[in-house]
């Protein structure tokens, strides 16, 4: 599925599940439902040595504070050459590193094997499925939460759209998420991280045209959303061996960007600060396919690309507050 603004929404789901628990690894227990466990005391490497010189990775790995180990995969689905593979890990993380661990998976579709359990084999991981989660329970604490200056766990916040609701769509959960994002008084940096997760990590179950309009909301908010992502691809792209492509890659769906906002007017200044293009770079492309260069133009007064967060929320709190109401 490809954004209006010219890069592609592919399978992100590996990247962002990596990225939001290593973020937030000291509220991932509770966030699994595995608070019981001793804390998580370091992340530990993800390779996993065969005797053959070949590497798998797994998603995720920690110590605990009790010295067992935490093993954490994510799925769409989960098939039993899926938990075979898991088990694997599970073993040779074990003989890597001297002790035991515990393998949890968090899946996102409903239905589909939980353990394995044959005659010769027996693996009984912990499943957490994102349609087990009442979603309003969650949006509701969330906001409970934020409003009254506590702490929340930001991993529901990331992955709140997922859940299974009976009032809101994926959308409007997605919707609900950064309206209580904006309240929650993060610094930039923290809530332009927070913000690509969520967008990414929803961009399978939301609408592409209703996606990219939240995109674009978002990049409104001055958040560079599209630049957090590409580097996070650039991340991956070298671990595999293919920094060069990449930064190709990354060059033209920043090229990309940038024609598709200057065929919608926009003025040089956001095209520099969305895609950090110099003016001189926006130019160019703009001569390239004959269209006008906008310079500065005042901001928009109730235009699309206006957080419009009475379409998330109403007035109240600093001016704004979620759908949900207090419990």
């Amino acid at each position: 599925m490809d954004s209006e603004y010219g890069f592609t929404y592919d399978q992100n789901y590996d990247t962002t599940f990596k990225d939001a628990v290593t973020l937030f690894k000291d509220k991932a227990l509770d966030f699994f439902g595995i608070a019981s466990f001793s804390a998580i005391s370091e992340t530990l490497p993800t390779e996993i040595k065969k005797v053959v010189i070949e590497s798998d990775f797994a998603d995720l790995t920690f110590k605990l504070t009790d010295g067992t180990g935490l093993h954490l995969e994510e799925e769409v689905d989960l098939s039993n050459k899926d938990l075979i593979r898991f088990l694997g890990y599970q073993v040779r993380l074990a003989e890597t590193h001297g002790f035991e661990f515990n393998t949890v998976i968090f899946v996102k579709n409903s239905g589909g094997i939980e353990s394995l359990d044959w005659k010769t084999l027996k693996f009984t991981p912990i499943i957490v499925r994102c349609s087990s989660i009442d979603a309003d329970a969650v949006l509701s604490k969330l906001y409970n939460q934020v409003v009254t200056f506590e702490p929340i766990n930001e991993l529901e916040l990331i992955y709140l759209p997922l859940f299974k609701s009976n009032i809101y769509s994926p959308t409007e959960l997605l919707r609900e998420g950064l309206a209580l994002l904006k309240l929650a008084r993060y610094d930039d940096i923290m809530l332009q991280k927070i913000a690509a997760l969520m967008l990414l990590n929803a961009n399978k179950i939301v609408v592409g045209e209703e996606l990219d309009k939240i995109w674009d909301e978002v990049c409104n908010m001055k958040l560079k959303i599209v630049e957090y992502a590409e580097n996070k691809g650039m991340e991956k792209g070298m671990e595999k061996g293919m920094e060069k492509g990449m930064e190709k890659g990354m060059e033209k769906g920043y090229e990309a960007v940038t024609l598709k906002m200057l065929k919608k007017g926009k003025p040089i200044s956001e095209i520099s600060e969305f895609t950090g293009f110099s003016d001189f770079k926006v130019k160019s492309i703009a001569a390239q396919y004959d269209l006008e260069v906008c310079d500065d133009i005042p901001a928009f007064v109730g235009g699309s690309r206006n957080v419009k967060l009475e379409d998330v929320g109403v007035k109240t709190l600093n001016g704004f507050q979620s759908k949900a109401q207090p419990t």
